[in-house]
């Protein structure tokens, strides 16, 4: 059987590992700790899921028909993914590109 009875080397494929999810403390105290919102502001939304001035003003950039599900989601999830449609868009509202939002959720994963 010849060589390259397989045909040629194929390399190994690049994995990429997704982020982990993290809970709603870890996104909003990473939050906190980086200055994007207050200390009491992070324990307001983890507590009674009052929604930080902040992050409502940018949600509120949103079309009209997407804020009640941002403000849903924000308010009533418990984990956030980071694949996610809406982890993106408030990203980008906060100017980060994927690379930064990679960054922080990395960073809010190990709180």
């Amino acid at each position: 059987m010849p060589d390259d009875f397989l045909g040629p080397e194929v390399p190994n494929p690049i994995v990429i590992t997704p982020l982990p999810p993290v809970s709603d403390r870890q996104f909003f105290q990473a939050l906190a700790i980086r200055g994007h919102i207050t200390e009491d502001e992070a324990l307001d939304a983890v507590g009674p899921g009052i929604i930080p001035a902040a992050m409502l003003a940018l949600i509120e950039q949103l079309p009209g028909e997407a804020q009640f599900g941002a403000k849903m989601l924000i308010r009533g999830a418990t984990i956030y993914e980071r694949g996610n449609d809406l982890a993106g868009l408030i990203g980008s509202l906060y100017g980060w590109d994927d690379a930064a939002l990679d960054e922080f959720w990395t960073f809010a994963a190990t709180l």
